[in-house]
């Protein structure tokens, strides 16, 4: 009689439990804490890159350092600097700018140029800066910041051959 009350009370335990797991996660099953996202309505830094016609339906992301800041350019980057890259559409990708921060990637304002390694991938897969090394083709850019905006064409790009 003691098993049978006890297997019950788990039961209730258990069920409980999952209520509040379910409850946790949105309509995608991911939870909804999104903290680690710096992604805002109000992001200032952008890149646009044209002349990508030959990349349509790829994948693109950048990383690279200014005089004064290490960047990411992507869709999103969250707080380990995991970035996710934008789909390449017509011949041009518009990735938001972060700089690298002590407490996390912030928006990227800053006026300043700087070297970019522009990653080309087949997928949509987020990543470190590193992992993107492993993509399709890699090239370099060299990019003028004005108050967090640039803008680079794929004619400008340059590989290590041309250093």
């Amino acid at each position: 009689m003691l098993k049978k009350k006890l297997y019950g009370l788990m039961t209730i335990i258990i069920a409980i439990a999952l209520v509040f797991a379910f409850a946790a996660c949105d309509e995608n099953g991911d939870d909804d804490d999104d903290t680690t996202t710096t992604t805002t309505t109000t992001h200032k830094g952008k890149l646009t890159i044209t002349g990508l016609s030959e990349y349509d339906d790829l994948w693109i992301a950048a990383y690279g350092a200014t005089a004064y800041d290490y960047i990411y350019a992507a869709g999103n980057v969250n707080a380990t600097y995991t970035m996710t890259p934008v789909k390449i559409t017509n011949g041009s990708a518009v990735l938001k700018v972060w700089k690298q921060g002590s407490s996390g990637p912030s928006d990227f304002t800053g006026s300043t140029s700087g070297t970019l390694f522009i990653f080309i991938r087949d997928s949509s897969g987020a990543g470190s800066y590193t992992d993107f090394l492993y993509s399709l083709d890699y090239e370099f850019g060299y990019v003028t910041f004005t108050n967090g905006v640039g803008t680079l064409d794929a004619s400008d790009f340059y590989d290590d051959d041309d250093v």
